[in-house]
């Protein structure tokens, strides 16, 4: 568990998902604290998801950015150079982003506040059946939401992913998700155009209306 540190050092704090902010915002009210803790800081949202999960709780970001990558982020956002930065995110997100802020100039302070881990399941039985089912051609789709549900992924059948994945489509959710797939010799059929998962069910059924046109 990762406390989360004092704003009143901080210029910027990004958000770049929903359960950023709603864990950072749990660990403030655990330590007695509330929304007036962000009083002259500027908060950056990551994808529209992101901003609503800080309108729930009354705080209108500064700047959202048009891209959900992390070079692209430290690219848009102005005038940080020397200022200091709080990103509060996954344990297991991409370096693309604070490197980014820093090659800029900025002091960031990348804080582990969660993890993603492998939802527990009945074990080698249900690995198994997913296994048959995806060379039994009983699966046509497998989507990706995260680079950690490709790694997680892996790791399930470290024997053969790849001829796993060899007959069915794969979609996933924006650009970092692609290449942490691509980089690990996963083709990908189908990308969000956003970083959400509405878009990429809009992905996914405009591939399938193409192909049955």
């Amino acid at each position: 568990r990762v406390d989360v540190p004092p704003l009143d050092k901080y210029d910027w704090v990004i958000f770049t998902s929903v359960n950023a902010v709603e864990i950072f915002y749990e660990r403030l009210r655990e330590n007695g604290k509330d929304v007036r803790t962000f009083g002259g800081i500027e908060i950056c949202a990551v994808g529209p998801k992101t901003v609503e999960a800080l309108n729930d709780i009354g705080i209108q970001p500064d700047f959202v950015p048009t891209h959900s990558r992390g070079s692209a982020i430290a690219a848009e956002i102005e005038d940080i150079s020397g200022k200091k930065i709080l990103l509060p995110r996954a344990k297991i997100a991409t370096a693309d982003l604070p490197k980014g802020l820093r090659d800029r100039g900025a002091h960031v302070n990348d804080v582990p506040l969660y993890d993603t881990v492998k939802v527990a399941s009945d074990g080698e039985k249900k690995r198994d059946e997913i296994e048959t089912d995806l060379l039994d051609g009983r699966i046509d789709l497998v989507t990706f939401t995260s680079s950690s549900t490709v790694t997680n992924f892996l790791e399930m059948f470290p024997a053969h992913p790849k001829t796993l994945l060899a007959d069915v489509q794969v979609a996933v959710i924006g650009p970092e998700t692609q290449k942490t797939a691509i980089e690990h010799g996963i083709q990908v059929d189908m990308v969000a155009e956003k970083a959400t998962i509405e878009s990429l069910v809009e992905a996914v059924i405009a591939a399938y209306c193409n192909l049955s046109s």
